[in-house]
């Protein structure tokens, strides 16, 4: 036990240490770089190499964006569709409610160096999940996230066609 806690935060600082010299790097980069990254920062009129295509691109984007909000803000959803956010918000909610009142009536305790073969693992990581309370709030963590996708989905649709409609083919 005493070596794979060791081992652990042998890792860590071998992981802070790559983080430290990783930002120090990229300091001297952003340094020694700093007009070249600044000249193609500017538009072509100001002597930047800023693309035209690029430039058309981030209109094209900034105008779908705003279809996006548009389509998107509360009373234009509809009362299906803003039932189904409720409903996910709920799901969520209570599902982490169960999940912070009941601890341990939803997971089996685990530590770092838990055997993987023994108890209460047994080689299926399943059985860190007990049974009843650890699946239920598992599903409605589950719930909460199809209906949140579900929702993603139809604002992506509605965005698409509804910016279609207004640009044009």
């Amino acid at each position: 036990e005493n070596m794979a806690g060791v081992l652990l935060m042998l890792s860590a600082a071998t992981l802070g240490g790559s983080f430290i010299f990783f930002f120090i790097a990229l300091e001297r980069v952003l340094e020694t770089r700093a007009d070249e990254i600044e000249t193609m920062l500017k538009p072509v009129s100001e002597g930047g190499e800023f693309d035209e295509e690029i430039a058309k691109f981030e209109q094209e984007q900034a105008a779908y964006n705003q279809v996006r909000v548009a389509v998107s803000s509360w009373p234009v959803l509809g009362s299906v569709w803003q039932t189904v956010l409720v409903l996910s918000l709920a799901t969520m909610t209570f599902s982490t409610a169960i999940f912070a009142l009941y601890p341990e009536s939803c997971f089996n305790e685990v530590t770092v160096t838990t055997e993987l073969s023994g108890p209460p693992i047994y080689n299926n990581a399943l059985n860190l999940v007990k049974a009843p309370m650890g699946w239920w709030g598992l599903g409605l963590q589950l719930s909460s996230l199809v209906l949140l996708l579900a929702f993603r989905r139809m604002q992506t649709i509605r965005s698409r066609n509804t910016h279609a409609d207004l640009v044009g083919p």
